[in-house]
């Protein structure tokens, strides 16, 4: 992840979409078992 140039705020929207995106294709994982 490229940080420079971001603000502390850019930083976290940045994070909370990833882990956002995690959290989602995790839940989508744990559906077919």
């Amino acid at each position: 992840m490229i940080m420079d140039g971001k603000t502390p705020d850019e930083i976290q929207c940045v994070m909370v979409q990833e882990r956002e995106k995690l959290a989602k294709e995790m839940n989508d994982l744990a559906k077919h078992f």
